[in-house]
């Protein structure tokens, strides 16, 4: 192949000259590839930074290698086109990579646990009614109990698990996205922040609860569960309730939609779990034939209405976007 030089050396001056210590540069071009088909440079903006420095040879040769008899395989064949395209691109100036409604990953909340319940109850209900509805005094009942349509059998166990590790995610985020928000809030009171603070305490308390009761389930660890499902109801019923006082507290900036079925959505599930909690007791005491079924449907009744009042955050963030964006170039190191 022979090579061209470039207009400002001084022509003749080839040996001569690199003993000297001059530089030059020489753009090699393949026989079967005409000068007019090179690619262009990228354009550079006036925000990238100054290039570096290359060192004497090909565009495409490595910066260890120079025009010698070993290297000239390295610098006689240009690169595919195509490599390394992404390293030499302009920096995207919006820089999303990716972007969800929140009201989709509310439904993603949402979903899986609905569908895991009612999907356990109705498979418990028609492959193992007689195994999910015994009770302890042999008494007749009709329907299983949470603890015994998810944690049971097969294959109800592993659906369940299977719904709430997908949700749990998610639910961290959420608690995230509304300590963020109440934080945004001004308020008069004294104590709002701390208040901030124990509401996000008790969101995150509630969802590991949720995890550790489902994943150790009361035929494998009683104790274990037991003290789990404690944590997650006065936890939960906590944080129902000073979520509502929160939004009381700055009313102006609520959407009262919202704010109504919190209130409702909380005083049905306090009602429900403590009137659940005294037929649960009446069973084991009196024996009564019914009642564990009466407690059953409390029980379906409390985690229901717990799963409606995490769906309010459908109008609480129905305006906002989940986003995972590019840092700003100026703000690049």
């Amino acid at each position: 192949m022979r090579g061209r030089q470039i207009k400002g050396d001084s022509p003749g001056s080839r040996a001569a000259e690199a003993g000297r210590g001059q530089q030059r540069i020489w753009v090699l071009f393949p026989p079967q590839v005409p000068p007019q088909a090179r690619r262009p440079r990228p354009r550079r903006s006036s925000s990238d930074p100054p290039p570096t420095a290359r060192p004497p040879g090909p565009a495409w040769a490595s910066p260890g290698c120079s025009l010698l008899p070993a290297c000239a395989g390295a610098a006689s064949s240009p690169p595919m086109p195509g490599m390394f395209s992404a390293a030499s691109q302009p920096l995207d100036p919006d820089g999303t990579v990716f972007r969800l409604r929140f009201t989709a990953m509310v439904w993603w909340v949402i979903t899986f646990p609905v569908f895991g319940f009612f999907f356990c109850i109705i498979w418990s209900l028609v492959f193992h009614f007689e195994y999910t509805v015994a009770t302890d005094c042999g008494v007749p009942n009709y329907l299983p109990s949470v603890s015994s349509a998810i944690g049971g059998e097969v294959p109800q166990r592993y659906v369940w698990r299977f719904c709430i590790g997908l949700h749990a995610a998610p639910r961290f985020l959420v608690a995230f996205a509304y300590w963020n928000h109440y934080l945004s809030c001004a308020s008069p009171c004294p104590g709002y922040r701390q208040l901030c603070r124990l509401n996000f305490g008790l969101n995150v308390v509630e969802n590991v609860a949720l995890l550790v009761l489902t994943y150790v389930s009361s035929s494998e660890d009683f104790t274990i569960h037991e003290n789990a499902f404690i944590v997650f109801i006065a936890s939960s019923l906590s944080h129902m309730l000073l979520t509502c006082i929160l939004w009381r507290l700055t009313k102006k900036h609520t959407d009262r939609k919202s704010y109504n079925w919190k209130q409702r959505l909380f005083i049905i599930n306090f009602v429900s779990f403590f009137t659940a909690l005294a037929a649960y007791f009446r069973h084991n005491m009196y024996c009564e034939a019914g009642v564990y079924t009466i407690f059953a449907i409390l029980e379906y009744t409390v985690v229901l209405t717990n799963m409606a009042f995490h769906m309010t955050a459908w109008w609480d963030f129905g305006n906002k976007e989940l986003l995972i964006t590019a840092q700003p170039e100026e703000k690049r190191f």
